[in-house]
Order: C-alpha cells, then sequence, then structure tokens
C-alpha cells in the first residue's frame, strides 16, 4: 500500500537506518541550533499532568524516563500501518511496526 496519500503521515518513505539517523541527529543536536535545539527539549511535558515523571510530549516528540533510562520516540500510524522511531541515547535505535 502506497501511504502519500495521507499527506504528511505518509509522505516521506525512508529505511530505518533513515530514521535511526534523523532521530539520533535530532536529539543529539546535529539539526537545530544551540537555541532551538534547548526550545525542543524544554517543550516536552508531561501528557497527564497528574504524573509529571510519567511520558512527556512536546513539539514532534515523547520521552518517557525511568532511573537513569530515558527514551526519546516518535509515532506515526495510517490505516493497516503503525510504525515508532525511538532511540536510547548512548544505548540503541529501534524503528519498528506495530500491528
Amino acid at each position: 500500500m502506497n501511504h502519500s496519500f495521507a499527506a504528511a503521515a505518509g509522505g516521506v518513505i525512508s529505511t530505518a537506518n533513515d530514521l535511526a539517523t534523523w532521530i539520533k541527529s535530532m536529539v543529539g543536536g546535529r539539526v537545530l541550533n544551540a537555541e532551538y535545539q534547548r526550545r525542543w527539549l524544554d517543550s516536552l511535558k508531561p501528557e497527564d499532568p497528574s504524573k509529571p515523571e510519567g511520558q512527556k510530549y512536546g513539539y514532534g516528540i515523547s520521552q518517557v524516563s525511568w532511573g537513569p533510562n530515558t527514551i526519546y520516540f516518535h509515532g506515526g500510524e495510517t490505516p493497516r500501518l503503525q510504525l515508532e522511531n525511538q532511540l536510547r541515547p548512548g544505548q540503541r535505535h529501534d524503528a519498528h511496526r506495530v500491528d
């Protein structure tokens, strides 16, 4: 199925390696200048205000932290397809299809 019908949700065709390069560059500060990188990371706010240490969402990025661990991720879906792009800084990248 060609997902380009979904405008921005399906407008990019890439590989798992492309997604890894993108999220590592974004989280690693190699895409935005320092001022906008700070704004981007500061945009993360708790999705549930009653759980300030829970999952956070900001300008196109989600974050979950527990103990010394942090995962940054962004997902998307169209009919018959759901993807998630995750980065654990200093550890590994996961891009996977969720069925």
